[in-house]
């Protein structure tokens, strides 16, 4: 639930749900950050 949690303050994973964009997303955000 840790990354979950995560997207939810980002709302952008929240948004795509359990996609595979959503991994996509984790990691270019954690990339970026």
């Amino acid at each position: 639930m840790g990354l979950y949690h995560e997207g939810s303050q980002k709302g952008n994973v929240m948004k795509e749900g359990i996609h595979p964009q959503y991994v996509e997303t984790v990691v270019t955000c954690a990339c970026g950050a």
